[in-house]
């Protein structure tokens, strides 16, 4: 996955629980939440992968990289994926929706 290539790191929902806050997020959308005053960038797939991919500002620049410039980035295919048609968007509005500790989508880091 290209996001994966850029630093976001996949975090998939081991219970019922963590699959229901999955859930709440936008299904296929890149959305931006804050954990403890930092921005990080989402983007949820409850029906394939059941996971959410969560990469700092770093990995969504890197991101951005890539798919400006797909021809540079080897083993990737033409197509890429479905995140490619996604606008990142309406971000900013996102940015009070604070992210609890221990939470399916917190940063690994």
């Amino acid at each position: 996955m290209r996001l994966a290539d850029a630093g976001f790191v996949m975090r998939v929902a081991k219970n019922a629980a963590e699959m229901e806050r999955l859930k709440q997020l936008p299904a296929r959308r890149m959305v931006a939440r804050t954990i403890d005053g930092k921005r990080f960038f989402l983007y949820a797939d409850p029906a394939s992968c059941q996971c959410v991919m969560v990469g700092d500002q770093q990995a969504l620049q890197t991101y951005r990289t890539m798919r400006a410039s797909p021809s540079q980035i080897p083993n990737l295919p033409p197509s890429g994926i479905n995140v490619e048609d996604s606008v990142i968007r309406d971000m900013d509005q996102d940015l009070g929706n604070d992210i609890r500790p221990n939470d399916i989508l917190a940063v690994p880091y």
